[in-house]
C-alpha cells in the first residue's frame, strides 16, 4: 500500500532505533492491508502528490489505475479514496473485493 505524508519519528527507549507513528503511517497500513495477493493500493494522498510532482499516474500507457471509490479503512477518520495501481500488463486480473473487515 502506498500513500503520501508526515510521520511522527520517536526513538524507541530500548532499541535505541525509530519508531513511525501518526495517521500516515496507519493509512500506509490499512492500504497494504486491504489489497489481495498481487493487487496494489494507493491511497489520493499517493496519487495526488505524485500528479504534483510532475507524474501523472492516470496518464500512462505503462500501468492500469482503477479508481476503487472512497473506503471507512479502520483507524482513519474519514472514507479515503483508494487506487489499484498495476502493470498494464496486469490491467485485466480480477480481484476479490477489498478486505475492510
Amino acid at each position: 500500500g502506498m500513500t503520501w505524508g508526515c510521520a511522527e519519528p520517536k526513538v524507541d527507549a530500548v532499541t535505541n532505533a525509530y519508531d513511525y507513528l501518526g495517521t500516515n503511517v496507519c493509512l500506509a497500513s490499512r492500504c497494504e492491508s486491504c489489497g489481495n495477493g498481487g493487487q496494489t493500493i494507493y491511497s489520493i494522498y499517493a496519487i495526488d502528490a505524485l500528479r504534483n510532482a510532475g507524474v501523472d499516474l492516470t496518464d500512462t500507457q505503462q500501468l492500469a489505475v482503477v479508481a476503487l471509490g472512497k473506503q471507512a479503512l479502520k483507524g482513519i477518520p474519514a472514507p479515503t479514496e483508494l487506487y489499484q495501481v498495476l502493470p498494464a500488463e496486469f490491467a485485466a486480473r480480477k480481484f476479490p473485493p477489498l478486505r475492510l473487515d
